[in-house]
C-alpha cells in the first residue's frame, strides 16, 4: 500500500513537473509569437516610411528669384572724408546682407558711362569716380577674410 501511495505521489509530482515544463514552453512560444508580430509591424512601418520618402517630390534648395538693389554712385559724394565714404559703403553692404540681397547694382546718375571698374584705382577725381569707388569698396567687402 505504501508503494502505491508513493507511486501515486511520484506520478502526481511527475505530472506537476511535466505540466510546469509544458507551461514554460507554451509561455516561450507565446513570447516568440509576440516578438515575431512586433518585428513584422516594425518592418511594415519601415517599408511604409521608405515608400513615403520615395514618393516625396525632391525639394530644390535655394530661391527661384534674385533680389537686387540699385544704388546711385553719387551717394558717396555727400560724404566729407574717405573714411566716411568707406563707412557709408559698409552700412549699405550690411543692410543688403540683412535683407538677403543677392546683387547690388551701382549706377551713375549723371549719364557718364563707366563700363568697368577694372584696372588700377587712382583715387577720386570728381563726381564721376564716386560710382567706381563705391563698386570697388563693395567688391572688397564681398571677399571672405
Amino acid at each position: 500500500m505504501e508503494n502505491n501511495v508513493m507511486l501515486i505521489a511520484f506520478e502526481s509530482l511527475f505530472l506537476l513537473c511535466l505540466n510546469f515544463v509544458l507551461e514554460k514552453e507554451e509561455k516561450k512560444k507565446w513570447k516568440e509569437i509576440k516578438l515575431l508580430k512586433k518585428l513584422e509591424k516594425e518592418r511594415a512601418r519601415e517599408q511604409m516610411e521608405k515608400e513615403r520618402e520615395e514618393t516625396k517630390p525632391t525639394e530644390e534648395k535655394g530661391r527661384h528669384y534674385t533680389v537686387s538693389v540699385a544704388v546711385p554712385g553719387s551717394i558717396l559724394s555727400n560724404a566729407q572724408s574717405p573714411e566716411l565714404r568707406t563707412y557709408l559703403a559698409g552700412q549699405i553692404a550690411r543692410a543688403c546682407v540683412i535683407f538677403c540681397v543677392d546683387e547690388i547694382v551701382v549706377f551713375e546718375e549723371q549719364g557718364e558711362t563707366t563700363k568697368t571698374i577694372e584696372g588700377k584705382f587712382e583715387g577720386i577725381r570728381g563726381k564721376g569716380q564716386a560710382c567706381v569707388q563705391l563698386a570697388r569698396i563693395l567688391q572688397y567687402l564681398e571677399c571672405p577674410q
